[in-house]
């Protein structure tokens, strides 16, 4: 990503869901994705379970840098409706 950037060369994420792969601070910013951002997809997740009537849900993510932004995206998701985490379990990719 500061690659592309510094060089000023676009590139396409086919699958990179990592939030801060395209929002990453860079002034002239030539990165992008074809993907769902991962907050966004945490965010339609929460709503859907807190619509199914799902008052403590929680998550299992693999145990690499795309969970750990899952994570982020799904704990605020749980903050912004004031619901509580049951907890995160992680696997080995």
């Amino acid at each position: 990503v500061p690659l592309a950037n510094q060089l000023k060369v676009p590139f396409m994420g086919i699958w990179a869901a990592g939030t801060k792969i395209t929002e990453n601070g860079a002034a002239d910013n030539y990165v992008f994705r074809v993907s769902a951002v991962d907050e966004l997809v945490d965010e339609a997740l929460v709503k859907y379970g807190a619509d199914q009537g799902m008052k403590k849900p929680g998550m299992i993510l693999i145990n690499n840098p795309w969970g750990e932004s899952n994570e982020a995206g799904f704990k605020r998701a749980l903050e912004k409706r004031g619901l509580e985490n049951a907890g995160v379990e992680r696997i080995q990719d």
